[in-house]
């Protein structure tokens, strides 16, 4: 973690005033802190002031390392890493309540019951990595976390007990219950929330008048936003959590994405609650119902696509409906696509909703008189005879239209090119082995929002096209072998969803296909969401597949890969992958071979390695937290630049010989910062310069390999390390003597062969 700086000269003033009695500093000075792990309480700081922790911790029985006893406090962690022993009730850091205006910044706290633990008003983390205690961060009172990194607790990752708090940009990954637990009146806005509540809680979990923006929830066990009443909940970005947005009354929920939700996607608790505000969310291909709404609800220029249950389903708990439905886009969900279980009320509104596609009706309303306000409605496509009850929809006419005859082994069989569009619905294929071939060239398929249901036992393959050419756009196809087979070269897929069977979209693995394939969804595939050769795959999400794409010369883009039971990708040569998130999955988050450029991806709380290379790699800009083995991992000839590899459960960066490693950020992770070990003893040209690697559990940078005559580690910087700054194993020592920087760290010499 980057934060304030120390300087050379500095170093010797503070630990000299170290070396005395604390007392209150100076108006423009620091004082050097040490913590004394044989006492009850480590460290105490009892007077107003600026605080540097001088070294790092390790295994410190003390049952509080350090107490804060005063107000307007800044302490600086240094880069150190706090290491307890989980005794009972210790505490990494605690402030004592009644104090105010205390800030905590750049620095690890690890393996205690509270990592940090804070009775202050006003209190500040910043710039802090809290990982392996049971809770994470707990206040009783107004504070603030930001940029920090919270991960690997068995209990919460942050609580926050006392309200009005604000929790912005942090990363919040793998812990066992709630990711981030708050109250009344906070702020939680820009976090990254992965992974979290195995052992039950939700990612967020708020109560009343809070505003939640602006969060990536994706992998969560639990739902992935719970809050009561009052809440603004507006552009989060949901992605497979056990739940979606669970909410009270008078509620705004507005722009927000739902996708792969283990159950409904948006709904209100229990249907008992109203008045509750969602407009322009996106809810899609959640394993329940798209929206449940209770009584008095404004439901708006939502977009409910692919949902396994209803698309949008009201079930109040008094006798009548009397909220509105207006200019929705509601189709391919597998029942209906509005279903609205009791009488509606005179007020009600139906207005101007585009209601296509569905398995079963457009528009149910089973009982009770039609609303007042009906106007505009549109149908067509759905599966059932009856369109919409109570005459609330006009069918709108179809150009190029054709139909799935599923009493035949093709139910749709395109011989000749052109622009042909699916009519209608089809649920429960039963005879069907495709449901939809294509055998002509320039072919444009579009199957708007309409619903491809096969059926397990019979259906090999939703779509199959043998011709190059041919574009499909949209469609919802459902529990076929495979969704899509692609072997015609540069097809074009945009906007369809694929769920269920053992690939979702597969083409010509033994020559390049140069499919494009965009604003995708794929889930539940037994091996393979994607899997191709030559592709370019853009804006799409995978989710709970054995692993989310793999082949080879990919452009892999702007994606999201979430919890696939093996890797999360695992692309072989040639390929390009920028700008993904790939999180929560089993094993590496990323998997590459030979050859391939990674860029600016974020790889997050996957159970193996964050990325696992081969040689001859490009790996630049990417952010790697929180995963469970090494954060980045290369064999020999790779070149890792400016990434961000922090609290890993392994070493941050391990590698072979002959690798350029430079101006990477490798902390707090659960081994070394960057460890480089040639399997030949020679590392043969390896460089490492201008890396920052603060706080790891091991050595800073490590050379275990003897033969290091070429090797030149130039301009790092390895401060508060529990091993060394670096370590050299005996022999020839590299280059670059006296342009490295290190201190605290635990290890002595700080540096080996004079380096720093």
């Amino acid at each position: 973690m980057t934060g304030m700086r120390v300087t050379r000269a500095a170093i010797g003033i503070f630990m000299l005033l170290a070396a005395v009695a604390l007392t209150a500093p100076t108006a423009n000075a620091a004082v050097f802190i040490n913590i004394a792990c044989g006492s009850p309480i480590g460290a105490t700081i009892p007077a107003s002031g600026s605080y540097v922790l001088g070294d790092a911790a390790s295994n410190c029985g003390s049952l509080i390392a350090i107490e804060i006893n005063a107000s307007n406090v800044t302490l600086d962690l240094n880069h150190n890493v706090i290491d307890g022993t989980d005794q009972a009730a210790s505490e990494g850091i605690a402030v004592v309540t009644g104090q105010a205006n205390v800030r905590v910044e750049n620095g690890t706290v690890r393996d205690f019951i509270t990592g940090i633990d804070s009775g202050a008003t006003n209190f500040v983390a910043s710039n802090v990595v809290v990982r392996s205690n049971t809770t994470g961060i707990s206040l009783a009172h107004p504070g603030t976390v930001t940029s920090s990194v919270v991960t690997g607790n068995s209990g919460r990752g942050i609580q926050a007990l006392g309200g009005s708090s604000t929790f912005s940009h942090n990363v919040v990954v793998d812990n066992g219950q709630d990711g981030i637990l708050g109250n009344s009146g906070d702020r939680i806005l820009g976090n990254t929330i992965v992974h979290n509540a195995a052992s039950g809680g939700d990612a967020i979990d708020e109560g009343t008048g809070n505003l939640i923006s602006g969060n990536t929830i994706i992998g969560n066990q639990g739902p992935g936003i719970l809050a009561t009443n009052a809440n603004t909940i507006s552009s989060n970005r949901l992605t497979a959590n056990g739940g979606g947005i669970l909410i009270g009354s008078s509620n705004a929920v507005v722009g927000n994405s739902v996708r792969e939700t283990n159950a409904v996607g948006i709904h209100t608790s229990v249907n008992q609650f109203s008045g509750n505000t969602f407009s322009k969310n996106s809810v899609r291909n959640n394993n329940g119902n798209g929206i449940d709404i209770g009584d008095n609800d404004v439901v708006s220029r939502n977009t409910v696509i692919g949902n396994l249950g209803e698309g949008i389903s009201s079930t109040p708990t008094g006798s009548v409906f009397s909220g509105a439905l207006t200019r929705n886009t509601i189709g391919g969900n597998l029942n209906n696509g509005v279903n609205i279980v009791d009488a509606v009320a005179p007020a009600t509104a139906i207005t101007k909703n585009v209601v296509d596609g569905n398995g079963q009706q457009g528009i149910r309303i089973p009982v009770g008189p039609p609303p007042n306000q009906q106007k505009a409605n549109e149908a067509h496509g759905n599966g059932a005879s009856t369109q919409c009850d109570q005459n609330l929809c006009t069918s709108k006419r179809v150009r190029h239209a054709f139909t799935i005859d599923c009493t035949q082994t093709t139910g749709k069989t395109i011989t000749k090119p052109g622009r042909y569009t699916l009519s209608k619905a089809v649920r429960n294929c039963t005879t069907s082995t495709t449901l939809i071939q294509v055998s002509a060239r320039h072919v444009t398929l579009d199957l708007g929002t309409m619903l491809l249901d096969g059926t397990s036992v019979t259906c090999q393959a939703g779509l199959n096209v043998t011709s190059p050419h041919v574009k499909i756009l949209g469609g919802v196809e459902h529990d076929c072998t495979v969704g899509l087979n692609l072997e015609g070269s540069r097809g074009t897929v945009k906007g369809t969803s694929f769920s269920t069977g053992i690939n979702g979209i597969q083409t010509n693995v033994s020559q390049p296909s140069k499919a494009r394939i965009s604003s995708v969804t794929v889930d539940h595939c037994t091996v393979n969401g994607i899997v191709a050769t030559g592709a370019s795959v853009t804006r799409s999400v995978m989710a709970f597949n054995a692993t989310g794409a793999q082949g080879g010369t990919f452009r892999f883009t702007d994606n999201t890969v979430a919890l696939s039971t093996f890797n999360g990708i695992f692309l072989t040569f040639g390929n390009k992958i920028v700008g993904n998130l790939i999180a929560g999955n089993n094993s590496a988050g990323i998997a590459i071979l030979d050859r391939n450029t990674v860029s600016s991806n974020a790889v997050l709380g996957n159970g193996g390695r964050g990325i696992d290379g081969g040689t001859r790699n490009s790996i630049s800009r990417d952010v790697v937290e929180g995963n469970g083995s090494n954060g980045i991992f290369g064999r020999d000839s790779n070149v890792l630049s400016r990434n961000v590899v922090i609290a890993n459960g392994a070493t941050g960066i391990a590698v072979g010989d002959m690798n350029a490693i430079a101006r990477n950020t490798s902390s707090s992770n659960g081994g070394g910062g960057i460890n480089a070990n040639a399997s030949d003893d020679s590392l043969n040209g390896t460089t490492i310069s201008r890396n920052v690697t603060d706080g790891n559990n091991d050595n800073g940078i490590s050379l275990p390999d003897p033969a290091l005559t070429t090797v030149s580690v130039t301009k790092n910087r390895s401060d508060g390390n529990g091993g060394q700054g670096i370590n050299v194993a005996a022999g020839t020592p590299p280059s670059g003597a006296h342009t490295n920087e290190a201190s605290g760290d635990a290890g002595t010499p700080p540096c080996d062969a004079n380096l720093c």
